[in-house]
Formats: C-alpha cells, structure tokens, sequence
C-alpha cells in the first residue's frame, strides 16, 4: 500500500510541475502577444503619420509652385516692361526663395519611457511638432530628451520589440 501511495504522489508532482511549465510558457506567450499588439499600434500609427506628412508636403509644394510660377510671371513681366537686360532671369531670382523647400517633412519618432519599458509608449510626429512650433526638429527632440524620454526611430523600435520578444521566449528576459 505505501508502495502505491508513493507513486501516486510522485504522479502528483510531476503533474504539478507540468502545469507550473505550462504556465509558465503560456506567461510567456501572453508577454510576446502584448508585445506585438505594441508593435502592431505603433506601426498603424507611424504609418498614418507618414501618409499625413507626405500629404501635407505635396500641399504645401503645390502651393508653392502655384505662388511661384505667378510671382515668375508678375516678375518677368515688369522686367520686361522695364527693360531689363534678361527678364526671365529676374523672374526666376524674385521666386527662387518661395521655391526652396525649408520646411521639415517626414521625421517621426517613437518616444518609450520614462520609466519602465514599455509603459509609456508614444509615436511623435516630430517635423509636424517642429513647423507647428515654428522650430527646428531637433529643439523638439532635445525637448524630449530633456523630459526623460527615450527617442529611437520607429525601426529601432520594432527591432527593440523582436529582440525582446526573442528574450521572452527564450526566458532570457529573467521571467521564470
């Protein structure tokens, strides 16, 4: 009868450790599916942004472009009319500024922190911030910087979030 008891109980802890590993992987995989609904955010956003600013760049060209061609054509008219030695050249110096494009487009970060990774995450349309403050993008990254946060590109971050996700499955990130 002990006989039988001891191996009832043995069965009985190697069930339990059985469920304490598949718990501990079914940990695991709901840390990797945080991750890549983290990931999966992140890129609709960073991609919204960047269909945002390539739009907004075109409408700010094309008004630029319409602008300049009308300010070449008043130019080298009165140029004409006075005389000048090459109107056309006149016209194209008096537009030439309006046609340089100075204004940021395009760059976007993602800020993670502070504090615990991944707590505080947050897609910053920095060329968007920076011509809305009139600013450089760099004022506005140092602006961020200097609050703490941890600015990378959005491809940084979805490297950042692979590696991770790899220590997570792997229990390299120190989880159990």
């Amino acid at each position: 009868m002990g006989g039988q008891v001891r191996s009832q109980l043995d069965a009985v802890l190697i069930l339990q450790q059985a469920f304490g590993d598949l718990q501990r992987h079914l940990e695991r995989l709901d840390k990797v599916a945080r991750l890549d609904n983290i990931r999966d955010i992140v890129k609709r956003e960073v991609q919204d942004i960047r269909r945002t600013e390539t739009a907004a760049h075109c409408a700010e060209m094309e008004g630029r472009l319409v602008g300049g061609l009308a300010g070449f054509g008043i130019a080298t008219l009165l140029a004409a009319m006075r005389n000048m030695e090459d109107p056309f050249l006149t016209g194209a110096r008096a537009v030439r500024k309006r046609l340089t494009d100075d204004l940021p487009f395009g760059k976007v970060m993602v800020s993670v922190g502070p504090g615990e990774a991944f707590q505080r995450v947050e897609v910053i349309p920095v060329s968007k911030r920076a011509r809305e403050l009139r600013c450089s993008e760099s004022d506005i990254i140092g602006s961020m910087l200097a609050q703490g946060r941890n600015l990378v590109t959005p491809e940084a971050f979805f490297d950042m979030i692979e590696k991770l996700k790899e220590q997570v499955i792997t229990g390299a990130d120190g989880s159990p």
